[in-house]
């Protein structure tokens, strides 16, 4: 709605959910917003929660101290994460349509677009470990191995360059941050200059140096010679 506004929004199922909101210039940091169904390809016809015959509501996470940062889909599930909690939304449809719980109290995301879904899992990038979870038990991936070294040398006043990208084809997961250590390349930039990369297959982390980065994508590019070139 005008005036309406979300650190986050996000899609699951027949949904969009909005997270953090801000309305009418209110802050509701907690607060998750979902529309009412949507058609596909099509955008949602209301978000009004007082509208008894659409599917749209709210709720207010008041046991999260901290803001939510962002939220992702886990098979059937939503999952919501703030810098230091994680809950999960479940469709249940009748008059609720969503019921919430507290799934971990001492995890949580470093950034927005730091999590990704792969086999039923997610991949999370946090504050001050890189954990795996399935809803119901989580694992840091990093603990004992190269956890010391990524987190010494991040640059915590940036972040918020943080994101975290998956390449289904060599089934690497990149973990991107900008790095002051002693073997970072590209130091004078304000994006990511190195990845910490996971392989899932073996079990093997990596590093890259990355060109002062923001995101990244999945996309196919044409390498094809051709008569001309």
């Amino acid at each position: 709605p005008s005036g309406f506004t979300c650190e986050s929004l996000r899609s699951f199922g027949d949904f969009l959910i909005a997270l953090n909101t801000t309305e009418g210039g209110v802050n509701f940091p907690s607060r998750v917003r979902f529309s009412n169904i949507a058609l596909a390809n099509n955008a949602p016809d209301s978000w009004d929660a007082s509208d008894t015959t659409k599917s749209a509501g709210f709720n207010d996470l008041s046991q999260m101290g901290t803001p939510i940062v962002d939220g992702a889909t886990l098979g059937s599930n939503f999952i919501v994460y703030s810098s230091d909690q994680v809950w999960q939304m479940e469709f249940v449809g009748g008059t609720f349509i969503f019921n919430f719980r507290k799934l971990f109290q001492d995890r949580g995301i470093i950034n927005q677009n730091c999590v990704v879904e792969v086999s039923g899992k997610h991949y999370v990038f946090d504050a001050d470990d890189i954990y795996i979870h399935d809803g119901l038990s989580d694992q840091s991936i990093v603990d004992g191995r190269i956890r010391d070294y990524i987190y010494s040398g991040i640059d915590t006043s940036s972040l918020n360059r943080c994101f975290v990208q998956y390449d289904p084809v060599r089934q690497d997961i990149y973990f991107s941050y900008k790095s002051s250590d002693d073997m970072a390349e590209f130091t004078n930039g304000d994006g990511c200059n190195r990845a910490a990369v996971y392989n899932i297959q073996s079990n093997t982390w990596s590093f890259m140096d990355l060109p002062n980065v923001f995101a990244g994508t999945v996309a196919n590019i044409t390498t094809v010679a051709t008569f001309a070139t």
